[in-house]
């Protein structure tokens, strides 16, 4: 689902680095994306597991766009299928505006507040030049970090990410020609190859979150 928190998956993150008895971790990924902060979180949970010595594979499933590719990237290794949704490298903020129909219906709204920035994105009003370029510094300054994260996460060059970071989605097959996916293969493909990068053969004992 969409991202809006990190704890359960970076607590469960911490017990497989307290673990010895478990060498390798397969994240699996279905997800939208979501917000920016919990998603840096479970990205540094994953850098945190591998400099543990933990092998951590990427798992995707039917999307793992925006935020569950700025995750995938951290991981040794990403799997996705043929036809997994991925890619959607960018930022965006959507702010509604309904002014016109708070007037139609007669409701007026009094603000009061302690700057002129204060209530930017505010839905009773149209947003002024300064704040939409206030909004897009700030989305740019979060881009840049996705860049980097991923740049980073996948040993690429910056300028090779920036060629495909205008918020496209690849399928699997096209993330794989272009770098970045490594393995096209299921879930159970993921499993295997994270028993035989751990020493454990094939088919190796699971163990599962708890729900």
């Amino acid at each position: 689902g969409v991202i809006t928190s990190a704890e359960h998956v970076v607590d469960e993150f911490e017990r497989y680095i307290r673990n010895d008895r478990i060498p390798a971790v397969v994240l699996r990924l279905d997800t939208p994306g979501g917000a920016i902060a919990p998603t840096q979180e479970i990205y540094s949970a994953v850098l945190h597991a591998r400099q543990k010595g933990k092998q951590v594979i990427a798992s995707m499933g039917s999307v793992a766009a925006s935020g569950g590719y700025y995750i995938a990237a951290a991981c040794d290794t990403v799997v996705a299928n043929p036809g997994t949704i991925t890619g959607s490298i960018g930022v965006i903020a959507d702010f509604a505006e309904v002014s016109e129909l708070l007037k139609k219906i007669g409701i007026d709204v009094t603000v009061v507040k302690s700057g002129k920035f204060k209530d930017t994105g505010s839905f009773t009003r149209q947003m002024t030049e300064e704040e939409r370029e206030l909004i897009q510094s700030v989305l740019m300054d979060s881009y840049d970090q996705f860049v980097e994260a991923v740049a980073h996460g996948r040993r690429m060059d910056k300028k090779k990410v920036l060629a495909y970071a205008d918020g496209r989605v690849f399928t699997g097959r096209q993330a794989k020609e272009l770098g970045f996916v490594d393995v096209l293969g299921t879930y159970r493909d993921a499993i295997e190859m994270a028993g035989r990068i751990a020493g454990l053969g094939e088919n190796p004992p699971v163990v599962k979150e708890s729900k």
